[in-house]
């Protein structure tokens, strides 16, 4: 499995426990968050570049432990 998809796995998988599987979680990637410079966490995942996609699987594994 390559690392791009394994962590969109992770992603996948935090928001899930996070938020559970409706509308919530969806919402979450699309809304703007100042942790991610008032840009929505959608953008860092779609840009293409690798770290932003880690720096998005971080969060929410940090979230998902209570920080």
């Amino acid at each position: 499995m390559s690392e791009r998809v394994a962590n969109l796995i992770a992603i996948w998988e935090n928001l899930a426990a996070l938020f559970g599987r409706g509308p919530i979680a969806d919402e979450w990637v699309r809304r703007p968050n100042r942790d991610f410079g008032d840009e929505p966490p959608l953008n860092r995942m779609t840009s293409g570049l690798m770290g932003d996609l880690i720096d998005v699987r971080r969060y929410l594994d940090l979230a998902r432990q209570g920080w």
